[in-house]
């Protein structure tokens, strides 16, 4: 059974400063959008959300990128190596984006968790390094 995903259920939160493309993708489609700093204080914005909507079975993705990198290294932003200008990195913290997903597990019937944008820094410079030592690959 094929069940497509209506723009009117999505809704993006934590993205700061959508690129060019990001906002009219969300204006051509009616996505709902709330940035960190509006959810700050309050979850009621997707809690509306789903409500209005009616929804009984909630996915949630993760992009890890609305995380703070200075809280959360494993991502793009934080590349010790380069900059990175594509994008605004995130502000949120990782108790805000815990209280948001267990908030909206109150709300409705969670049935599917995504993370992306994971990027483990520290792990690839560490293989790295250990690679190039002759005692640990002879």
């Amino acid at each position: 059974m094929k069940i497509p995903l209506k723009p009117e259920n999505v809704f993006i939160a934590g993205l700061e400063v959508p690129t060019e493309q990001d906002t009219e993708i969300i204006q051509r489609l009616g996505i709902k959008t709330a940035g960190t700093s509006e959810l700050i204080n309050s979850t009621e914005p997707l809690k509306n959300g789903i409500k209005k909507s009616n929804i009984k079975h909630l996915a949630i993705h993760i992009d890890l990128d609305v995380l703070d990198p200075k809280a959360f290294r494993s991502l793009l932003f934080a590349n010790p190596g380069s900059s990175y200008e594509f994008s605004a990195a995130g502000t949120m913290q990782i108790p805000q984006l815990l209280n948001l997903i267990k908030e909206l597990s109150e709300e409705t019937d969670v049935v599917g968790l995504g993370i992306t944008e994971h990027m483990p820094w520290d792990s690839i410079n560490l293989k790295n390094l250990l690679g190039e030592i002759t005692i640990l690959n002879g």
